[in-house]
């Protein structure tokens, strides 16, 4: 029987790939990483940016605890390359009050105190036009804004050091599994083809292009406006949830001094547009004072591409091909990056998360195909 050239092969070196990489190479496995682009976190991609938020403010428990397990792993990957890539801060949650998205963190941070629309404004005076009746929090412990692009290259870093070999402008056309020796091969748009025992795809918005009959893939476009440097009056991240949209905005650039400003669903240039213009005071914003020409303007947007799974749960699952799949991450991704890993290495290999959700149990990602 031939032996297969590789314990694992990964497709997609975004955050999911990396994740899985790095996980998977530390616990020894020989690692092949396949990505179509020239390097991890290209422009288009969901993990491309300076900067996502971080935090365990999530409306579910689940959320939250995957925060924190991700957490000590990102605190493993920090002391290994030693530099700061999760940077902590004060993020606020408002919205309006019939709000399910700020109802499930409130009954989880029952002792932080709630403050209303007018608080909301004296606090970050950019805001403006906050109804009074909206509520929010105001969260500084274990949250914030993490580098992105840093935290990639970081992970990276660890990956070649942990023995994968990472194999860029490299697109996957075909991946078969050998009825003879079971192993899979993988062949490249330009013919080669690695070998290996096992196959994860994790490409994001693309893994449609590599699924079987049983994987449902789905994606959106979205669109971040991205502000001159200059801000101020703002928390370092929030997150509001209108009757309408769900919009975020945080810290970005290479030194943390720009600003960002999305829209959480598919792209509405309308929508980001008009929120823009009647949610923020541009004259605080951009330090213009009587000076016209120095009124914060929009500097560009970016258009992003998300997965997700018809359930709009995170998918990691195994195909009827006997391929695994890590996908549907909705854009909200990036922070449990190392936690992508260990989740499919207890899928694929049998370790436990030490997550206690079934929904997390391998052999309920096992049975979901």
């Amino acid at each position: 029987m031939e032996t297969p050239h590789y314990d694992t092969a990964v497709v997609g070196l975004g955050c999911a790939g990396l994740g899985i990489s790095y996980y998977f190479t530390m616990k020894g496995c020989k690692v092949i990483g396949l990505e179509k682009n020239s390097d991890s976190g290209a422009m288009g991609t969901s993990s491309y940016g300076f900067t996502r938020i971080w935090r365990v403010t999530h409306a579910d428990k689940l959320r939250n605890d995957m925060m924190r397990e991700s957490l000590k792993l990102w605190r493993e990957i920090e002391l290994a390359v030693g530099k700061t890539l999760l940077e902590n801060g004060a993020i606020l949650n408002f919205g309006h009050p019939d709000s399910e998205f700020l109802k499930g963190i409130f009954s989880q941070f029952p002792d932080d105190p709630v403050i209303d629309g007018d608080e909301i404004m004296k606090k970050y005076p950019a805001f403006k036009n906050v109804p009074k009746d909206y509520i929010g929090m105001v969260t500084d412990t274990d949250c914030g804004v993490m580098r992105s692009n840093e935290c990639l290259q970081a992970v990276k870093h660890l990956c070649l050091e942990q023995g994968a070999n990472f194999q860029y402008n490299s697109h996957v056309v075909k991946i078969e599994n050998d009825a003879q020796t079971g192993y899979f091969i993988i062949t490249l748009r330009d013919g080669s083809q690695y070998i290996a025992r096992n196959v994860i795809v994790a490409c994001g918005y693309q893994t449609d292009k590599l699924k079987d009959e049983t994987i449902e893939v789905m994606s959106y476009e979205v669109e971040n406006f991205h502000i001159e440097e200059g801000y101020q009056g703002l928390p370092d991240a929030f997150l509001e949830d209108t009757p309408d949209h769900v919009y975020y905005g945080l810290k970005d650039g290479a030194d943390l001094k720009s600003y960002k400003i999305g829209l959480h669903e598919e792209r509405n240039i309308d929508a980001m547009m008009s929120y823009f213009q009647n949610r923020f005071d541009t004259n605080i914003l951009g330090h213009a004072g009587e000076n016209e020409k120095n009124k914060l303007k929009i500097k560009g947007s970016q258009p992003c591409f998300y997965s997700f799974g018809k359930d709009k749960k995170y998918n990691y699952s195994r195909g009827a091909n006997g391929v695994y799949y890590a996908y549907g991450f909705t854009g909200t991704g990036f922070k449990f990056l190392p936690l992508h890993g260990k989740i499919m290495y207890s899928l694929v290999e049998g370790e436990d998360t030490g997550l206690d959700y079934p929904w997390l149990k391998r052999e309920v990602m096992i049975a979901r195909i």
